[in-house]
């Protein structure tokens, strides 16, 4: 099982994108419109967002760029992989 990414605050597989707080696990094959949101605040949130069974939520949120940014790469991957099996 690939591991794209493994951190204190997500870990993403070509299976499934978890988030250690709230707690919370999406099965990749079923994530659609995956994408990504900035609220410019006096720190901007950084949040990939993404349809789910229907419904759109947010899968993650940060105001770390750099964290986001290795966590959003991590994330294309597993839709990479997705998409070729």
């Amino acid at each position: 099982m690939p591991t794209y990414y493994r951190g204190p605050t997500a870990h993403v597989t070509h299976e499934v994108f978890l988030v250690r707080d709230p707690g919370a696990a999406f099965v990749i094959s079923e994530l659609r419109d995956v994408h990504v949101e900035v609220y410019r605040h006096r720190r901007p949130v950084y949040e990939l967002r993404a349809v789910y069974y229907g419904r759109s939520i947010c899968l993650f949120s940060t105001t770390d760029e750099r964290l986001f940014g290795q966590i959003k790469r991590a994330l294309i991957r597993a839709l990479e992989h997705r998409d070729t099996v």
